[in-house]
């Protein structure tokens, strides 16, 4: 039976993309789409850097490792939607972020090179020094998913992420995994990822008695 503390580098990202933006978490995007542009278009494009660290604290026992991790992260947001109908609408959004996360897991280690566990992270994503400038035709009306945001200067969301994850590699150092559905616990409506797929770098800090 081991017990073992863990330190992680989780990500640094910098992303720009289009037509499938959301404005929230510290979540992979896609790769920047091109498109044209054409009367009726509805379109969402973000552009976001983070830093996100964390650290854990782990039980073996036999192949079963239960764990809990700790961590947050901090970065900026630009986000911007547009709708191309009638008469034309733009809203514009600038903030910082952090975030902070509780995560427990379960799982089976099979050797010192592969393991896979079962997750749920409690999360909290704020926004802070908010900046919004919305511009609006004659006919149009304020999207629901971006009403929450205007006028504030600060906002936070919560979430649930159910997960799994699968680790391999070394001893100390392995690539690590993860496939995330997003459940979101506000009432207001926001768009929002509803999956998320990591990959991530774990280190192995071992302090065996």
């Amino acid at each position: 039976m081991t017990s073992h503390c863990i330190a992680r580098l989780v990500r640094f990202r910098r992303t720009t993309k289009s037509n499938l933006a959301l404005p929230h978490l510290p979540h992979p995007q896609p790769l920047p789409l091109i498109f044209t542009k054409h009367s009726g278009d509805n379109i969402h494009s973000d552009k976001s850097s983070e830093i996100i660290l964390g650290g854990s604290y782990f039980y073996n026992y036999n192949k079963l490792i239960t764990e809990i991790i700790i961590g947050g992260g901090f970065g900026n947001l630009e986000y911007r939607h547009e709708i191309d109908l009638e008469s034309d609408y733009e809203f514009d959004l600038n903030a910082q972020k952090y975030n902070l996360f509780v995560q427990p897991n379960i799982g089976l280690r099979f050797n010192d090179h592969v393991e896979l566990a079962l997750s749920t992270r409690f999360l909290q994503q704020n926004y802070y020094n908010i900046s919004s400038n919305l511009t609006l035709g004659e006919l149009s009306e304020v999207s629901n998913a971006d009403r929450y945001f205007i006028n504030k200067n600060m906002a936070s969301l919560y979430f649930i992420e159910p997960g799994l994850t699968f680790r391999a590699g070394g001893e100390r150092f392995k690539v690590q995994t993860q496939i995330i559905p997003v459940f979101y616990l506000n009432e207001n409506y926001i768009r929002f990822r509803e999956y998320s797929f990591y990959i991530s770098l774990f280190i192995d800090l071992k302090t065996n008695n």
